[in-house]
């Protein structure tokens, strides 16, 4: 059979799945689908037909990273953009910040660092909601930390607070820490903290936003910036937000900053491993692998054997890899390469 009769049988049978499956067998089929799209777009004429392969390409994209399948993910982010890039991005907004947030991913996953801030800053600069600016921050801040910027680590993470409506005291200092330490204190009401992994799922749109802006600024601070306060003040404010709001995975490095604080600066043992435990268990299935790795690498071992955090660190590990969670993978593989060391095997 001749390419370009190939061509037509994959097209043809691109456009019969396309029209023949629900939206939910669409999902489920995504690969195959845009596969047999893909391989017959040179025939494509219509544009509302380029269009609507350009979107399945994108949602085969961000499925495709989220299994860690790479090369697809770059294939699929290269058709999308050749088939649904427009100049003026308000045409196509949500089309435009996605595919642009997609491409960030695949320079993070080759580590193109470079090319991950140049595309940060044009999602930056070309965005209309504070969503769509903090999404593209986070981003410059895991770059920031695999390059090893601290200061513009900081300042994108006050700026990323800014934008979610948390202004940082100027000229933060131990005072300021203490008055959050107090209100931390008062909104307990002398709850046992293991009780605030129970609380009601958080639904409050501007307390999402603040969670969402400040979860990489605290996982990546936590390291590259450590012992500065405005993490600790960070993670202070929002534990005690939670229990105003409510629960989320997105909480996590929070209540980690701070359990890891308590069990070491402070020496409150019982305390800090409560807060840690929490923060390991937050969300269930969707836990932060980040958080929970710091919990079993650095905190748990103040009130349990050493070894017993091994098998939670290695599948820790396991679910980082299987997403295309590098840095979560690195953090559980880091801490259990050196509890094996400390335990002697």
């Amino acid at each position: 059979i001749a390419n370009h009769e190939t061509d037509a049988i994959h097209l043809e049978i691109g456009r019969l799945l396309l029209n023949s499956l629900s939206e939910e067998e669409k999902e489920e089929s995504i690969f195959e689908l845009v596969d047999h799209l893909n391989q017959g777009r040179a025939l494509m004429t219509s544009q509302i037909e380029k269009d609507e392969l350009a979107e399945l390409n994108l949602q085969a994209a961000k499925k495709a990273r989220k299994s860690a399948a790479f090369d697809v993910h770059r294939d699929c982010i290269d058709i999308a953009g050749t088939f649904g890039s427009v100049h003026i991005w308000r045409e196509k907004q949500a089309f435009m910040h996605d595919l642009y947030m997609e491409r960030i991913n695949a320079a993070f996953a080759r580590a193109d660092y470079k090319e991950m801030e140049n595309l940060c800053q044009i999602v930056c600069d070309r965005s209309e909601t504070p969503h769509e600016m903090i999404a593209a921050k986070n981003y410059l801040i895991r770059c920031y930390g695999a390059i090893y910027k601290p200061q513009e680590l900081m300042q994108t993470g006050i700026e990323m607070l800014e934008i979610a409506g948390i202004k940082v005291p100027v000229n933060l200092s131990e005072k300021d820490i203490l008055l959050s330490r107090l209100k931390l204190k008062i909104a307990l009401r002398g709850r046992d903290p293991l009780e605030l992994e129970h609380l009601p799922p958080a639904t409050d749109p501007q307390y999402l936003l603040q969670l969402h802006a400040t979860m990489a600024f605290l996982g990546y601070g936590f390291t590259y910036l450590a012992g500065s306060p405005v993490v600790l003040w960070v993670a202070l404010e929002m534990v005690r937000r939670s229990i105003r709001y409510g629960s989320s995975p997105n909480c996590a490095y929070a209540y980690a900053v701070w359990g890891r604080t308590l069990v070491g600066k402070l020496g409150r043992i019982t305390e800090g491993y409560k807060f840690g435990k929490v923060a390991a268990q937050l969300g269930g299935d969707k836990q932060s692998l980040g958080a929970a790795g710091i919990f079993h690498g650095i905190i748990r071992h103040h009130r349990e054997h050493l070894r017993l955090s091994l098998e939670p660190l290695m599948d820790i590990y396991v679910k980082a890899m299987e997403i295309g969670d590098r840095p979560g993978a690195m953090v559980a593989l880091s801490f259990s390469d050196a509890i094996r060391f400390q335990s002697g095997g």
